[in-house]
């Protein structure tokens, strides 16, 4: 499986970390790393990971946020409102939502409808399978000589239906995602 792509321009960026333009730029101002500083006839080159990386690093510290090593915090009583951990919480959101747009646009995920559509057909095809086996395995295994010529029968027959399935499967997922059909096309 190729790699992800990882490196986008500044649009791009902006929009997979969830920021306007503006703020990037000024993200960008005070350190956030560059590949390729974009220029007329030059377009910008950002490594998303590890702009992540670096807001992760450089996010703005009122304090140091507890952590379940840390024991109980004696001023806070139980169900109160930690700001440090809720905004901690939120940057994690925001750069799992990031990675997911960059392995989107890359084209590394396969949306819920192409699954189910895939898995579907896999489904048609196993039972399919199972109903037409039941009287070759009959057959072969009343001429088979022995229990375990027979139990020999009975697996290939399995294995059959199970690599038809799973060619089903793949078939009918890459045949969604490569045509582009997908949630808002039901």
């Amino acid at each position: 499986m190729p790699k992800p792509r990882t490196i986008f321009g500044l649009n791009e960026t902006a929009a997979l970390l969830g920021m306007s333009l503006n703020t990037l730029k000024s993200k960008i101002e005070k350190g956030l790393p560059v590949i390729t500083r974009g220029d007329r006839g030059t377009p910008w080159e950002i490594d998303v990971p590890d702009a992540v990386k670096w807001m992760v690093s450089n996010r703005p510290q009122v304090g140091r946020a507890r952590t379940p090593e840390d024991g109980p915090n004696p001023t806070m009583q139980s169900g109160d409102f930690n700001f440090l951990e809720e905004q901690a919480r939120e940057r994690h959101h925001k750069a799992n939502i990031a990675e997911m747009k960059a392995a989107e646009m890359a084209g590394d995920l396969i949306d819920r409808q192409s699954v189910r559509h895939a898995c579907d057909a896999a489904a048609v095809i196993f039972r399919s399978g199972l109903e037409n086996a039941a009287p070759r395995i009959a057959q072969k295994a009343r001429s088979a000589k022995s229990k375990p010529e027979a139990n020999t029968v009975v697996q290939a027959e399995v294995e059959l239906i199970l690599n038809a399935t799973s060619e089903a499967l793949t078939k009918a997922a890459r045949t969604r995602s490569d045509s582009g059909v997908g949630e808002e096309d039901e």
